[in-house]
């Protein structure tokens, strides 16, 4: 399946901001979100606003020199400024978003290029998360778009997980190979864990794009695009799926 382009990305950010925003302005700020039981509603929009302002710290460098702090920090925003300061800082990220090309260098934690376009998909990734959340907390979740899922779980399993923001990230005996299969986009994922040496702090994770014929299977789960993004950020369980095999290695795959 062809990646979506760079001006698709935020295109997606400003529809996925768009529908949280919706879902927000319509709900007690003070509701617990199900699917992220620590947070109310003003936690996961303070959060969004501390990601998004930390994404425009990141691109106002122009260089890879990792920031001060290195990961995005929460603000406290009182609830009558809440979605006034979400609608400033949205408008400030698409504006830094577009300032500069996709393939400019921009430093970023995983083991990935190092360029502006990396956090396209990551604004894009949180947003989409939130307003998944957010909606859960009404009541009134809507899946990913396929194309939109299938992204959400390539940033999983190309960054995320081998930088080993992975739950099991440290379990030795969890290992193996993997096929994830988003039906209603067609797209196959082939993901081999490999057990951990006594050197490394958490098994490496490989992102094969065909296997062998010959190639055993421990575990494979399809389903839509959507409930398999879902699964992998830890927002859903792999049930969600039609899933076979080794779940402890299905769980492996899950973001913290």
């Amino acid at each position: 399946m062809t990646k979506p382009h760079v001006t698709d990305f935020l295109i997606e950010l400003e529809h996925e901001a768009a529908v949280l925003r919706g879902s927000v302005a319509e709900a007690d700020f003070n509701q617990v979100i199900p699917s992220r039981p620590d947070l109310t509603l003003v936690d996961l929009v303070a959060t969004l606003v501390g990601t998004y302002r930390f994404i425009i710290q990141v691109l106002h460098n122009e260089n890879t020199a990792a920031p001060i702090p290195s990961e995005p920090t929460t603000p406290r925003i009182a609830e009558d400024q809440l979605l006034q300061t979400f609608d400033d800082v949205l408008a400030d990220l698409i504006g830094a978003l577009k300032a500069r090309p996709a393939d400019s260098p921009a430093w970023n934690w995983a083991p990935v290029a190092k360029t502006v376009a990396f956090w396209h998909r990551r604004a894009l990734t949180e947003t989409a998360l939130s307003r998944w959340d957010a909606q859960m907390a009404i009541g009134a979740t809507e899946p990913f778009r396929p194309r939109l899922a299938c992204d959400i779980i390539a940033e999983a399993l190309e960054a995320y997980l081998p930088a080993g923001r992975r739950r099991n990230a440290g379990d030795q005996a969890t290992h193996g190979l993997v096929q994830l299969f988003a039906q209603d986009a067609d797209e196959t994922f082939f993901v081999r864990l490999h057990a951990r040496a006594e050197d490394e702090a958490c098994g490496r994770i490989s992102v094969l794009s065909n296997i062998d014929s010959d190639s055993q299977l421990q575990a494979r789960a399809a389903g839509s695009a959507s409930d398999l993004a879902l699964a992998l950020w830890g927002r859903l369980p792999f049930g969600i799926t039609d899933a076979v095999g080794d779940d402890d290695l299905l769980q492996s795959l899950r973001v913290q």
